[in-house]
């Protein structure tokens, strides 16, 4: 948040911080000179494409209420992107784009050279007829994350807005694209950062962030980034996947492209049409504040129990509601503001994982439970967040690497015992132990993680079968 006097400017970014706009990781700019470090960035690009019913003539026409922003900010040089409602093209529309602000790089100061981030709001509006009218609008946003021996820096930039329409044809195909970009660059002997509060070690490649993608309050989307690898929501087809490897600096690059399938849009009862976008993004290494491996509910705890502060190195991770350039008088504060946003990007769903939540649908229950399988080692034996076989539900501690301490956390956590499926513990599932139980060696009925279904799982067993009712998301 930000203290002082409050001016017209800091008014305007109150508009765009509502929406809850955090976006944190690195860039391309080579910024290293002789210090060991790691860079990370991630560009998005969403775009709502219209087609043309086909043997339609009616025009689109829509009304002048066009809005856009977009934003962009770090705890020591925070900076807004004015809202903006102009002509664009040939219809009434507007736009908003990020420009360029003289920024700190690791407490070494770049005046003189321009440090931008891109963060770009297109609400086309009306631009004629088809087939000239195509991209409604496209919304891209930019955040950069480093962290060396000597400094953690990161920034932040989005982007959205609304378009009303007052006429609009019926049975217009509308399609959404989202196009990612991702880049990590590394020197060998990276060093975590010395900071005054607890930090997660960047010391090995453990990028984690998540994206979403709203119309409305609706979220239509959830990206999740691990290292060089995107995992999509449901309904989300990957259209292209380009990896660049980057060896000379021990990194790479990828380019990955994701659409969803037309959707029909009828208009309203008036014939019209609202559109409205923008695109969140959460670094969840950087919210991680109470430095358990992930952003979640604990991390507001201990932000509440902190706030409020000026500490340079909170307020470079969590002062989500940063002042602008533009007003002198503003003085930066972590407060209950920064925690509400923290908490309006958890109610989106860009927390983190939770820990034993295998399946990844946001709960942990029966259902994540490992069983019925010989051997389940492939899952727990060091396996490392570059590997495809990762996940982060099955790493307690977030450092990157699912390991046999994991494996025992998470076979205490998760209730093994419901072999069929029905969310009990009964008889059923006894008959089904009791085969397993038989065998020894095999980890089908394996309930405390050392891999053989024995006397010691049994005890287990007969707890969780006293229990009866197995946990489920409900």
């Amino acid at each position: 948040m930000r203290s002082g006097n409050v001016r017209g400017s800091v008014d305007s970014i109150r508009i765009a911080i509502g929406v809850g706009v955090l976006l944190s990781i690195l860039s391309t700019r080579n910024v290293f000179g002789s210090n060991p470090g790691i860079f990370s960035q991630t560009e998005v690009k969403v775009t709502a494409w219209a087609a043309r019913p086909q043997g339609s003539t009616s025009p689109v026409v829509s009304s002048s209420s066009a809005f856009a922003f977009a934003f962009g900010a770090n705890a020591s040089n925070a900076f807004l992107f004015g809202i903006t409602d102009d002509d664009y093209r040939t219809g009434a529309g507007a736009v908003a784009g990020a420009g360029f602000s003289n920024a700190p790089s690791c407490g070494v100061s770049t005046t003189g050279s321009s440090v931008g981030l891109d963060a770009i709001a297109k609400m086309h509006g009306s631009i004629g007829v088809f087939p000239d009218f195509n991209a409604i609008y496209e919304v891209e946003s930019e955040s950069w994350f480093e962290a060396s021996d000597q400094c953690l820096l990161t920034m932040f930039s989005g982007a959205g807005g609304k378009i009303s329409f007052s006429t609009f044809p019926s049975g217009v195909n509308i399609s959404y694209s989202i196009d990612i970009s991702l880049t990590f660059l590394a020197i060998p002997e990276v060093q975590s950062p010395g900071t005054a509060s607890a930090i997660r070690s960047f010391g090995a490649p453990n990028i984690r962030n998540k994206i979403a993608f709203l119309k409305g309050s609706s979220v239509e989307g959830i990206f999740r980034r691990i290292n060089d690898r995107v995992e999509a929501s449901e309904g989300w087809v990957q259209d292209s996947n380009v990896f660049v490897p980057a060896p000379s600096w021990n990194g790479y690059s990828r380019y990955l492209t994701y659409s969803l399938p037309a959707v029909i849009h009828p208009p309203n009862g008036n014939g019209g049409w609202i559109a409205e976008a923008r695109v969140l993004q959460v670094d969840e290494s950087k919210l991680d504040l109470n430095a358990d491996g992930r952003f979640d509910h604990g991390d507001i705890t201990w932000l509440n129990g902190v706030i409020p502060t000026t500490d340079p190195t909170i307020l470079q991770r969590a002062n989500l509601v940063a002042c602008s350039l533009f007003d002198e008088e503003c003085v930066d504060v972590v407060d209950a503001a920064d925690v509400a946003a923290m908490q309006e990007l958890l109610d989106i769903g860009l927390g983190s994982t939770p820990f034993g939540d295998r399946n990844g649908n946001g709960c942990v229950d029966c259902a994540d439970a490992i069983h019925g399988v010989d051997d389940v080692d492939y899952l727990f034996d060091d396996v490392p967040s570059t590997s495809a076989t990762y996940n982060i539900g099955l790493d307690q501690n977030g450092d990157g690497v699912v390991t046999g301490a994991d494996r025992v956390a998470f076979y205490s956590l998760v209730n093994h015992a419901d072999y069929n499926g029905d969310s009990l513990v009964d008889d059923a599932d006894f008959i089904i132990f009791d085969d397993y139980y038989d065998t020894l060696t095999t980890a089908k009925g394996d309930q405390n993680g050392d891999g053989i279904t024995d006397d010691a799982d049994f005890v287990i067993f007969a707890v969780r079968y006293d229990e009866l009712l197995c946990p489920t998301c409900n």
